[in-house]
């Protein structure tokens, strides 16, 4: 398609209504440049502002200076406004691990944001065409990726923008011809020690000679429905996992795995790509088996289990959820602790932060008694005889139990803290005042029904925490 009907027909197709204005990334190769022309030549009917931004890898010298200066001076000729930076993509490869081309990609693009904010335009305009698409697409498969690497680069994404990529490079070349345009060419563009240059040099030209002639343009349209696809699974899949999950907290999120088995099996796959980014922030490193390993725990009749993927994150599975979480292993954890307590003393729990004092209160009168309970949390009233023997603070136990106040049967405190939405790394912080039966107070949240004030009580045992300062 000319690159010129491409673009009308992707604001006609991708715009309700004509953006404000759009930060074109030119880099002085052909597509950029003729992106630009495209764009400026569409400025007026479509009306919005138009800008120019330009980076410096400082990867080939001298080169990259003159493109910055010819992309530099169209901007002037054009009037319009020019940005420009250097980057040492270089060092970012060899600080964070990645290949220069990964580097590159990271650099360019965090460029591109910073400078559409600093000049406050809404969108970014990429000069990725169509061949780019069937290269992209080939370089994904023999990478090895799912529906979202197949489904290649999508027209509009966040905040960027391909208006070129229905144009074959072909047709782009043709119009830079014909309407007499100048443009830089990048020889690194065919150094085969990157990967996507050998599929563009050796490969599709195979594919081409000796397959179909037509390969690239299949591809592309392949692209462009897997893209569609995969859009409309992700919607499905997001819903399946957000009404599973039971709570979030930052670095963590808990979430009921028959609720995830029950869906389709690619569902249940994409599903949990969503928990891990969610978490994780990204799925680098997450592959294929990663996600078949993390399904076998859910399927498999262990009542506790857990696994290590890629990113310091850890996948636990319990009786009664799975959890995704940051790791490794969970910070340090209080350890087990028990103390007596008794009416009229103060205790403090160092390890946890918390500070507990109790006194038990005759009811004299009726204005005695509609004193309590009290609205705040970290004060509690029970009968005192109901109370059973001796007391003792401790902190959560494997299968701790108790009747919450308003309710007929026991109900685990594990529960309770799943129902409360308590963060796991505050449930073993959480003191529990404990009778001889059992527990008698969850710091914070309930007291047992058994020991609750009525009508009839005449003593009162009253309870009060706070946390210690830190």
């Amino acid at each position: 398609m000319d690159p010129l009907d491409s673009t009308q027909l992707f604001f006609r197709d991708h715009f309700s209504r004509p953006p404000r204005s759009v930060l074109a990334a030119v880099s002085g190769g052909v597509d950029s440049v003729v992106m630009l022309d495209c764009l400026l030549k569409l400025r007026g009917s479509e009306g919005f502002q138009l800008a120019v931004a330009h980076l410096n890898h400082e990867l080939r010298g001298e080169r990259a200076r003159k493109d910055r200066s010819f992309v530099r001076d169209r901007a002037r000729e054009l009037g319009l406004q020019f940005v420009s930076e250097s980057r040492d993509v270089e060092g970012l490869a060899r600080a964070e691990g990645l290949s220069l081309e990964e580097a590159a990609r990271k650099v360019r693009y965090r460029f591109l944001e910073e400078a559409a904010e600093d000049l406050e335009m809404d969108w970014i305009a990429l000069g990725h065409n169509r061949d780019d698409q069937a290269e992209t697409l080939l370089l994904h498969l023999l990478r090895g990726a799912g529906l979202r690497g197949l489904g290649g680069m999508r027209p509009v994404s966040g905040a960027y923008i391909r208006p070129l990529l229905n144009s074959s490079r072909e047709s782009i070349e043709k119009f830079a011809r014909r309407e007499g345009l100048d443009f830089r060419v990048d020889r690194t563009n065919t150094d085969l020690r990157y990967s996507r240059n050998k599929i563009r040099h050796e490969l599709l030209p195979r594919l081409e000679e000796e397959y179909n002639p037509n390969i690239k343009k299949l591809l592309a349209q392949t692209a462009r429905l897997m893209g569609e696809a995969r859009e409309y699974i992700d919607g499905q899949a997001r819903e399946g996992w957000n009404k599973a999950v039971s709570a979030r907290e930052e670095g963590q999120v808990s979430f009921d795995f028959e609720q995830i088995l029950e869906l389709h099996p690619f569902l249940r796959k994409e599903a949990l790509r969503f928990g891990l980014r969610e978490v994780k922030g990204n799925l680098k490193g997450i592959s294929f088996d990663h996600i078949q390993d993390v399904l076998r725990q859910m399927k498999s009749g262990e009542p506790c289990s857990q696994l290590h993927l890629p990113g310091d994150v850890i996948f636990r599975k319990t009786r009664e959820a799975a959890f995704f979480q940051i790791g490794p292993k969970e910070e340090k954890e209080i350890q087990d602790y028990e103390y007596e307590f008794h009416p009229g003393g103060k205790l403090e729990l160092k390890e946890a932060g918390w500070c507990l004092r109790a006194e038990v209160k005759e009811l004299r009168s009726e204005k005695d008694r509609c004193q309590w309970p009290s609205r705040d949390p970290l004060q509690e009233v029970l009968d005192w005889d109901k109370v059973e023997g001796d007391l003792i603070v401790r902190n959560r136990r494997c299968g701790d139990s108790f009747t919450p106040l308003g309710m007929e049967g026991e109900k685990k405190l594990k529960d309770l803290f799943i129902d409360e939405k308590v963060p796991r790394r505050e449930r073993r912080n959480i003191p529990l005042v404990c009778d001889e039966e059992g527990i008698i107070w969850v710091v914070g949240l309930r007291i047992e029904e058994r020991c609750k004030v009525e009508e009839g009580t005449e003593r009162i045992f009253l309870l009060k925490a706070k946390r210690l300062e830190s």
